[in-house]
């Protein structure tokens, strides 16, 4: 709750987060569809991760003082992970999980 006063003090001409479909993705950013078309978004990522959303994929949007930002897209693959544990998932349905317990799976093997 706090978060969304927050955007919404921050930036009165587009106070609310929307949830889009991206329709397409090229030269680090891009275009998602809601009530309305918003091309050349910029893409935001954690430090050291480099995420590209496929199209269709339903996204984040968050509104900043200069229009809205994509910030990320809606967990999937997620069945196999206990709180705490961290899964990448590629696309193509390559893996690499870090289990709680230490265990490290990639593509659901265990390796080390």
């Amino acid at each position: 709750m706090w978060i969304s006063k927050k955007i919404t003090s921050i930036n009165s001409k587009n106070p609310y987060a929307l949830v889009g479909k991206v329709t397409q993705f090229s030269n680090n950013s891009v275009c998602v569809e809601n009530e309305v078309e918003f091309r050349d978004l910029p893409v935001f990522c954690p430090y050291g991760i480099v995420s590209i959303p496929t199209t269709g994929s339903k996204v984040f949007l968050i509104p900043t003082s200069s229009g809205y930002l994509y910030s990320g897209s809606l967990t999937q693959n997620h069945e196999n992970l206990a709180a705490g544990e961290i899964g990448l998932y590629s696309y193509g349905g390559a893996s690499l999980v870090l289990k709680n317990d230490g265990r490290v799976l990639v593509n659901g093997n265990e390796i080390g």
